[in-house]
């Protein structure tokens, strides 16, 4: 491996560390400092994740999980009628329809480089930065025993402006981007088409039915997208991506499971304004509920940092559907 190989690895781990560690992309500084110290010999990859693990910064993250194991109730309604599982569902494709007009970018990571008066400079580094979740994707896959080239057909669930989609394109036969917003495709579309990714192509959903009209699928993933919808629409969309899944398949998604404080009823969510951007959770029984009723067992569950700025529980789990005998 030639220098700047090893040291696009490097860089690619560190990267991967304060994503999946403190929770948020690795600011310059902070990335190069990381990178050269490893480089020099002055620390490695265990060195630098017992330092994350040990820095203020996660500390004052997490000073509220504890309390999680004390909680007594799960307030969360995930039952509807599929009237108001439709309306859930158009309400929250009307909200990333403004947000994908005002700020497609940065709705998908929030990070001032991203605005829209910053994006045109920042373009190329905010696609690369989806190579971060391929990787841990492939890392992911091999150490629960799966070899990631017998896997030909993905599907992300949520893809935005392919960010994920367009660099698991570089990896899988065929990828289809799915979101609900027109204008996070058109761009999708654009950027697939100026990097030549023939293999990739993005389809809009409309209503939860629509995903049964994907092909099957090899994997399925989705990351931070489950958790803007509210728990009857993401557990239903949930059920409908497992019914997508091929005998054998996996599916990779990230979802919260405790919020401090949350609670979900449909007549109150209903009756009141919403953010744009929505943060909710499942509870983790109702997910391995929803695991068993679709023919599918868990080969992982682990907590990540994909709302490190909220005294809440997300985890990333790894399901695979059964074989047919």
């Amino acid at each position: 491996m030639n220098e700047q190989m090893h040291k696009d690895e490097v860089a690619q781990a560190v990267e991967s560390a304060y994503f999946w560690i403190l929770g948020r992309q690795a600011d310059p500084g902070g990335l190069d400092h990381h990178v050269a110290r490893i480089l020099r010999g002055e620390t490695d990859y265990r060195g630098l994740r017992e330092g994350m693990l040990s820095s203020d910064e996660l500390k004052g993250k997490g000073a509220a999980l504890g309390r999680a194991i004390y909680e007594r109730d799960n307030p969360i309604e995930t039952d509807c009628s599929q009237e108001l599982l439709a309306t859930m569902l158009t309400r929250i494709q009307q909200s990333w329809t403004t947000l994908g007009k005002e700020a497609a970018h940065w709705s998908v990571i929030t990070g001032n480089e991203f605005t829209p008066e910053n994006i045109e400079a920042n373009l190329d580094n905010f696609y690369q930065s989806g190579s971060t979740l391929c990787h841990m994707i492939d890392c992911t896959l091999r150490r629960v025993g799966i070899d990631p080239s017998q896997l030909a057909t993905v599907i992300d669930y949520g893809c935005g402006v392919g960010r994920i989609t367009l660099n698991l394109a570089e990896r899988y036969d065929a990828v289809i981007g799915v979101d609900i917003s027109p204008e996070h495709l058109r761009l999708a579309c654009q950027r697939a088409e100026q990097t030549s990714a023939s293999n990739a192509e993005f389809r809009q959903i409309l209503k939860i039915e629509d995903i049964s009209t994907l092909p099957e699928a090899h994997l399925i993933v989705s990351f931070i997208v489950l958790q803007h919808n509210p728990p009857p629409v993401a557990l239903s969309i949930l059920a409908s991506l497992l019914d997508r899944l091929r005998p054998s398949g996996v599916a990779i998604f990230q979802i919260p499971t405790f919020i401090e404080g949350y609670r979900f009823d449909p007549a109150i969510y209903m009756a009141t304004e919403q953010p744009l951007m929505e943060i909710h959770a499942i509870p983790q029984h109702v997910l391995f509920r929803r695991f068993a009723a679709s023919g599918c067992e868990v080969l992982e569950v682990r907590e990540d940092m994909a709302i490190a700025d909220m005294p809440a529980i997300s985890q990333t789990f790894v399901v695979r559907k059964s074989r047919l005998d």
